[in-house]
């Protein structure tokens, strides 16, 4: 592992880059919730969304992972000095005043530890990491506006249906999209069947994750489980997988679960808005 090593010139000049790029967004968020109509909760979403990204460009931005982790690193302690439980009260902004307290804290903890244990894996490092970016992003926008009374509670803490849905679908999308980044920079291999296995296994493994852990945490369970399933099925060579009947009556399991589950939701999501207009017709 290169973790102390000579820094080269490219490691010091995107170290740079990456970190006044997070300061900008994080400014950012909170200029957008101080002079504009975007609340906190959209705007911690947003600085979520963009800065989660970094990780796609790792792997031809920095040649050793000490230079790529101090970034996240240092984001992780000015969370900490910025968020609600900050010891500092004036150094507390407004853009993190909702939602759980450390969650933007696990996000880069999480991040930091990725890229320690996955540097040298791409693909594994990009899945692991770009569902809880886009599928726990935009699960919680997408539940928290529209979720009506579709919800489930897990430690006080109110889960929307319509959200997991949103973080098990976006969640294929983002995977796969990881593999698109992967492939057009030449970093990996992989079949066809074997992006649609990893996606379809890994993305309700991500949903469920997500709605079952409370306290923000899901920052860190998140990545945590999802990276290990990741590597456990690039280990057994399953990104490579050639097609056979066997590897197609598991793919087509994996597409009825989410048919499955994208109806009972729905249908549950409709029921639940009937019921709220014939309230406010009977108001």
């Amino acid at each position: 592992m290169d973790l102390f090593v000579q820094p080269t010139t490219k490691d010091l000049i995107f170290l740079v880059v990456v970190t006044v790029g997070t300061g900008a967004v994080v400014v950012l968020g909170e200029i957008l919730h101080r002079k504009t109509n975007v609340t906190a909760e959209n705007a911690r979403k947003i600085i979520h969304l963009s800065t989660g990204n970094f990780i796609l460009l790792v792997p031809i931005l920095f040649d050793h992972r000490l230079y790529a982790i101090i970034a996240p690193l240092i984001f992780a302690i000015v969370n900490f000095m910025i968020c609600p439980l900050s010891p500092i009260k004036r150094f507390r902004i407004k853009a993190y005043s909702k939602g759980n307290n450390l969650g933007t804290v696990y996000y880069p903890i999480s991040l930091s530890f990725l890229l320690l244990l996955a540097f040298d894996h791409p693909i594994v490092m990009n899945v692991a990491f770009l569902h809880l970016v886009w599928g726990d992003g935009l699960g919680a926008i997408i539940g928290k506006n529209h979720g009506s009374k579709t919800i489930y509670t897990v430690a006080n803490n109110p889960k929307s249906w319509l959200g997991s849905w949103t973080v098990y679908t976006v969640s294929i999308i983002s995977i796969l999209f990881s593999f698109l980044v992967v492939g057009v920079l030449e970093l990996e291999e992989f079949t066809w069947l074997g992006m649609a296995l990893i996606a379809l296994t890994i993305a309700p493994t991500a949903a469920i994750i997500e709605g079952l852990t409370p306290w923000g945490l899901d920052n860190l369970t998140i990545v945590a489980v999802g990276g290990g399933v990741a590597s456990l099925l690039v280990e057994k060579e399953i990104n490579s997988l050639e097609t056979n009947l066997y590897s197609l009556v598991v793919l087509t399991c994996l597409i009825i679960l989410w048919l499955i589950f994208s109806l009972l939701v729905f249908r549950k999501h409709k029921l639940d808005s009937t019921s709220i207009e014939r309230g406010k017709q009977l108001v």
